[in-house]
């Protein structure tokens, strides 16, 4: 990723995927730490790191900001108006000069949204299109259809779980974006998964560096692993000239990190038989992986290559407890995986458990957590930012939201 953020006047930014209620991954919402709105610099250029992502040029782009400083000196508007979403914490007085700039700009074809339920009052809104929800507030005397009727768009933030997730959708929310995932009873025959448990006795495996004979055995035992595994190495993507036709020519040619790594992200892949909807958890669980690896490269650790496989493997991991709803130490136990890893996962602590700390921290919209962190590990905030948009666009070449 090119170098687009300047120190000097970078804030910390905060970028989250928001999905439809059908949990297809739709856009992007930006929000500025400690900041009302950007300096027009940090918007042009954020803007050009987006448009390098590969899903982000086809999506929706939620903006927190100011209407006052879209007016950039008469340049344009660093993003394109007809996906661009601007939230306002509150509708501006009418017939201010800042409800006429926001006419102008819908006019222009920019949407709105405003982040305050009182704003669904009759007779306002009317530029305004969406409004936006905190999740803790949709209960069952949230009237969603009552504002739909009136024309708003509904957006669900912070939403806590994949289970909140179905219950806040079924009220009618067009979008809906999360906070920091908390764990939430499985779904009855969730933890018998046999595919999860044979793919957790490989990563086993592997983290004990076992004879290649014994993976081959448990590829064998698992015809569907077996599959996936030499359509992964036979793909274009591997480079290879000629085909593979056994497990053990397989898991060479792929080597044992990249088995790791490719198993890590298959647990949260595993989709029980009739449910075939896009998968939210493995998004985050790649996203926490992916950042933390990149952010590992700016710290004092980060010149060791270990480090930055153990940063991935805690950030994935980091959900095992979500998705096999299981104590995380109950889950940890077989998997005989380095101090320090563990450490991380079930105390936050070690380096490790400071960059889990950090994603977490984004996540839920922790400004001051994230700087705090930030400030401890000696990572600037234009290299955070950037890592975060770099780990989108690694994430959005995965396919997990297909």
């Amino acid at each position: 990723m090119s170098s687009g953020f300047t120190r000097d006047i970078c804030p910390v930014l905060l970028l989250t995927p928001v999905f439809d209620r059908r949990s297809n991954w739709l856009g992007v919402h930006v929000r500025a730490a400690h900041q009302p709105s950007f300096p027009g610099v940090t918007l042009q250029r954020l803007a050009e790191e987006l448009e390098r992502v590969p899903e982000i040029p086809h999506q929706v782009i939620f903006l927190d900001a100011e209407p006052a400083w879209l007016a950039l000196e008469g340049k344009r508007f660093a993003f394109p108006v007809d996906r661009t979403v601007l939230v306002l914490e509150h509708l501006p007085a009418e017939g201010g000069e800042e409800e006429r700039l926001c006419r102008l700009l819908r006019a222009e074809g920019l949407h709105f949204a405003v982040n305050s339920i009182t704003a669904a009052a009759p007779g306002k809104g009317g530029w305004a299109e969406t409004l936006i929800v905190p999740a803790t507030e949709v209960d069952e005397k949230f009237s969603g259809k009552s504002l739909h009727a009136d024309g708003w768009k509904l957006f669900a933030r912070g939403v806590p779980s994949m289970n909140d997730f179905d219950r806040i959708a079924a009220h009618g929310f067009d979008y809906l974006d999360f906070g920091s995932f908390a764990p939430s009873p499985a779904d009855k025959g969730q933890l018998h998964d046999t595919s999860r448990m044979m793919l957790l006795k490989l990563l086993q495996l592997v983290a004990q560096d076992a004879d290649t004979r014994d993976l081959e055995e448990v590829f064998k035992r698992e015809p569907k692993l077996a599959f996936e595994l030499l359509r992964l190495v036979n793909s274009a993507s591997m480079g290879m000239s000629g085909k593979v036709a056994n497990f053990r020519q397989a898991i060479t040619i792929l080597g044992r990190r990249q088995l790791q790594r490719w198993l890590q992200l298959l647990l949260f892949t595993h989709r029980q038989e009739g449910k075939t909807r896009p998968s939210i958890l493995m998004q985050r669980a790649a996203t926490r992986g992916r950042l933390m690896e990149l952010v590992s490269k700016k710290t004092h650790g980060g010149a060791s290559v270990d480090f930055q496989e153990e940063a991935f493997m805690v950030g994935v991991f980091s959900l095992l407890d979500v998705l096999m709803g299981m104590p995380m130490a109950e889950l940890l136990k077989p998997l005989q995986l380095h101090e320090s890893v563990e450490l991380a996962l079930l105390e936050r602590k070690g380096p490790l458990g400071q960059l889990l700390a950090l994603v977490e921290q984004a996540e839920s919209g922790d400004a001051d957590g994230v700087l705090e962190s930030l400030r401890k590990m000696a990572v600037p905030t234009e290299e955070f930012n950037r890592a975060q948009v770099a780990t989108l666009g690694w994430v959005s070449q995965l396919g997990i939201a297909e």
